[in-house]
């Protein structure tokens, strides 16, 4: 689980509109957390990195993720547009103390790396 001793509470008993602004370069994104509505926005950035997905596809991958309680997933918004997505997971391991993991980050506009 996402753990409060590195700051982050389990996703299951964080308030649901988690949100952030990042400003620069002329631009603001709002940072927040995936809700449902946003599937078919997430389904886009996913095409726009190269993974063809059906809606049902990407709905029942985001259900699968809300479960998991060291799973997170938040959009970033622009003007009221998604325009990025990112999944971020806890990693344990034996060589090194856990950490968050980044599975995805998608950004429209940009190509994938």
């Amino acid at each position: 689980m996402l753990v409060a001793r590195r700051g982050l509470v389990p996703l299951a008993s964080r308030p649901r509109m988690v949100t952030s602004a990042i400003r620069g370069r002329g631009m603001s994104i709002t940072i927040r957390e995936m809700r449902s509505p946003d599937i078919s926005v997430c389904r886009l950035l996913l095409f726009q990195l190269g993974y063809d997905l059906t809606l049902q596809e990407v709905k029942r991958r985001y259900g699968a993720i809300r479960e998991k309680q060291d799973h997170a997933v938040f959009v970033g918004e622009q003007d009221g547009q998604g325009v990025a997505l990112l999944h971020v997971y806890e990693r344990p391991a034996f060589d090194k103390p856990p950490e968050a993991s980044i599975r995805i980050i998608g950004a429209q506009g940009l190509a994938k790396r």
